[in-house]
């Protein structure tokens, strides 16, 4: 099954960080855009791996919106503080396995979605053909009015207490209320117009993402699986798999998370330097794939045990209860004779044969017992004791057995992950073998 990868990466442009919305939008689209309050150019027209560019307006947003230019420019017109926030950015990863069309209807529903909520979305597919196609989209933080018009972002309002009174300021100095330029001063919070800034937004946009990417890997999966039927077994295609927007601590799952590289890490790696960065992934990397492959073994072990101890237990309760039977029935309450024992025995439960018929002899001895008919005790108590036992006992010399060859699968494995991590003598890899047993 080929594995799609899941990246979301939310990030916000402001002035505080000397940042345009112009040139971020000229650099994820690749083209030439002029900045009218700075009077400067960003041109990036000649940047190599623009796939797909377009705008995403609101119905009520006007048209000249269209254009990413009078778009940009209007955005940073309208944000007149010197650390105003100017844009969002999504940057996220798309499946490789995807043709350009499928991605493109891919992003745009989910930048309907973001649409749907007031924002503008700006967005630009990028792939140099090197397995990892991503989108760039930029929105508004403002939403857009019925008239057309850019909202607020948020509005101060006068705090209350339980009772709806407003909240004084108090001057430490008197202990009274604060008077600035002869007005009573009072308390005041600010509310924000929209969620969007909220850490319970991001994570609804994450899992929205998954969801609209899981219906496009489906839809996917039924094409590949109808173009599978129309060809050999050799030219048949691997689904593709779901992604997840948890963790992998909230998903359960056994595995450390990549960090990111970035561009400048691989260029190091081509130029023929070592990045740490690209480094610690593949350490990583290795890592995962050791308890992968010990998670494995685990499992293959655990579910062995059980079925076996639940075959060991069934076995044990058949004994048990042939052995109780036998001795309600034998000398040592009203018993049967050594004949009627000795076939008892001759007919106890096979643990190589599998034969779990209740034999004739037990119905003829329960039928004696009933009758009261009586006996002195023989060896044939001390016999199905003895057969019954030892019929367990090689019941728990095979699960022995079994559990020391998977010991021995298991520390075959430890031994090769020692040998492929850790370098050095044979005494620290001895050592490592030690600690890790």
């Amino acid at each position: 099954m080929l594995m799609a990868i899941y990246h979301l990466h939310c990030k916000v442009f402001s002035r505080r960080k000397g940042q345009t919305a112009i040139a971020a939008a000229a650099y994820r689209s690749g083209t030439k855009l002029e900045d009218y309050e700075l009077g400067t150019v960003s041109d990036y027209t000649k940047k190599k791996g623009i796939a797909f560019s377009e705008i995403a307006l609101p119905s009520n947003a006007p048209k000249e919106y269209a254009d990413r230019e009078v778009l940009w420019n209007a955005v940073q017109e309208v944000e007149k503080s010197k650390d105003a926030q100017l844009c969002r950015e999504f940057e996220i990863a798309l499946p490789k396995e995807l043709s350009l069309v499928e991605q493109i209807e891919l992003v745009r529903t989910f930048a309907k979605s973001l649409v749907s909520e007031g924002m503008i979305a700006d967005y630009s597919i990028h792939d140099k053909k090197d397995g990892n196609p991503h989108v760039h989209i930029l929105t508004t933080m403002r939403g857009i009015d019925d008239n057309g018009k850019w909202m607020s972002k948020q509005k101060k309002v006068y705090s209350l207490d339980e009772s709806g009174n407003k909240i004084p300021i108090i001057d430490k100095k008197t202990g009274q209320q604060k008077i600035t330029n002869g007005r009573r001063q009072w308390k005041r919070e600010t509310l924000l117009d929209t969620p969007w800034n909220s850490k319970e937004q991001l994570l609804a946009w994450r899992k929205r993402w998954s969801d609209i990417c899981n219906d496009a890997i489906d839809k996917k999966n039924a094409l590949l699986e109808e173009e599978n039927l129309a060809v050999n077994l050799y030219a048949q295609q691997e689904a593709i798999s779901y992604i997840d927007h948890r963790s992998y601590a909230e998903q359960g799952v056994n595995k450390t998370p990549t960090i990111h590289e970035g561009w400048q890490a691989r260029k190091m790696e081509r130029l023929g330097m070592t990045s740490e960065r690209l480094e610690q992934n593949r350490r990583i990397n290795q890592m995962n794939s050791v308890w992968s492959q010990l998670d494995t073994l685990s499992k293959k072990y655990r579910k062995y045990n059980e079925d076996h101890y639940q075959d060991y237990q069934k076995e044990v309760k058949n004994h048990e209860r042939r052995i109780r039977n036998f001795r309600s029935c034998s000398g040592r309450s009203s018993g049967v004779t050594g004949h009627a024992g000795a076939n008892y025995q001759n007919d106890v439960y096979s643990f190589a044969g599998n034969t779990q018929t209740e034999p004739a002899s037990y119905r003829e001895i329960t039928a004696m017992s009933r009758r009261g008919k009586s006996s002195e005790e023989t060896d044939s108590a001390r016999l199905a004791d003895h057969t019954s036992i030892s019929d367990i006992i090689r019941i728990s010399d095979l699960i022995d057995d079994a559990n020391s060859s998977m010991e021995q699968d298991a520390e075959s494995l430890i031994e090769a992950i020692i040998e492929a991590i850790f370098s050095g003598n044979k005494k620290n890899k001895k050592k490592e073998l030690q600690l890790v047993r």
